[in-house]
């Protein structure tokens, strides 16, 4: 081979190069003018966001109550105990003791 056979091939290498580029560059316009699109479709969702506004002490005490008051009490210190008494039937009655603490 001669070195204009060289020469020639790569300047065939680097066209093809900078054709992948071009062709990258077209990609990357198509999909940023897409995402530019997009973005002007939500751009009215903006207003309608929920305002955020910080709570008073006593509002997130209150949360704080209402979420402990919804866990689920911890059964595994339950125990039936005989009362002094009948229950009528000849059998003292039972209650059930539970112990406060409840499952995190």
């Amino acid at each position: 081979m001669s070195e204009v056979d060289d020469l020639r091939k790569e300047v065939g290498a680097l066209r093809d190069m900078v054709r992948r580029l071009e062709e990258m560059t077209t990609i990357e316009n198509v999909l940023e003018q897409g995402f530019e699109k997009v973005a002007s479709y939500l751009e009215p969702l903006r207003d309608i966001r929920p305002q955020r506004i910080l709570l008073k002490e006593a509002e997130t005490r209150n949360l704080r109550n209402i979420q402990t008051s919804l866990a689920r009490p911890d059964w595994s210190d339950v125990r039936q105990e005989a009362m002094d008494g009948e229950d009528g039937g000849g059998q003292p009655p039972m209650i059930q003791t539970i112990r406060r603490g409840r499952k995190a």
